[in-house]
């Protein structure tokens, strides 16, 4: 079964500014939950497969594992914003120090 492809739209705004509605991770659950999408596409260990196919609205580009990858570098920035709508991961000490290697 092949993954599905998932539309978002990054806007202009940066991940710590965007309005929850906004967000890529709040579009993503929206996506899934009304076309009844199933992220399970994942495979097993040593398996390179993406779970979605990424389509950024308004920007080209066909989704070969950059697309993937671009859209969850934006979702964990957005999950883990200081001061953004989402706030969900907590900065470990390295991020807050700007410290180490593991930040």
């Amino acid at each position: 079964r092949d993954p599905p492809e998932i539309a978002l739209n990054r806007g202009t705004s940066p991940a710590e500014s965007r309005k929850r509605e906004r967000t890529l991770v709040w579009q993503m659950m929206q996506e899934v939950e009304q076309k009844g999408h199933c992220l399970t596409h994942v495979g097993g260990p040593g398996e390179s497969r993406q779970a979605w196919i990424a389509r950024f609205q308004g920007e080209g580009g066909m989704d070969y594992g950059g697309l993937y990858r671009d859209s969850l570098r934006e979702m964990s920035a957005e999950l883990q914003c200081q001061g953004g709508s989402l706030q969900l991961l907590l900065p470990c000490p390295n991020q807050r120090m700007a410290t180490g290697s593991c930040q």
